[in-house]
């Protein structure tokens, strides 16, 4: 059994509705508990500040941002 057929059984096992899987720029894996999950878009709002994080946190490791205080996080405000 190959490690996406694990993914897939574990998602289904958890109840999870859809998850998409990236390697580079090309989908390695796609899940979707039905056509309607896949169709559906899902509010991310939680995700995306969490992964900025994550990101903000590997470019302060890798030298390149000094710190959280000098990043410039008016670039992530919402514009309406």
């Amino acid at each position: 059994m190959s490690s996406l057929d694990t993914l897939e059984r574990a998602l289904r096992k958890d109840k999870i509705v859809s998850c998409v899987v990236y390697k580079g720029e090309s989908v390695i894996f796609e899940y979707y508990k039905n056509r309607k999950a896949k169709e559906k878009p899902f509010k991310i709002n939680s995700v995306t500040k969490s992964i900025t994080s994550a990101l903000l946190g590997i470019a302060i490791e890798q030298g390149y941002i000094e710190n959280e205080d000098v990043f410039d996080w008016s670039l992530f405000r919402r514009h309406g």
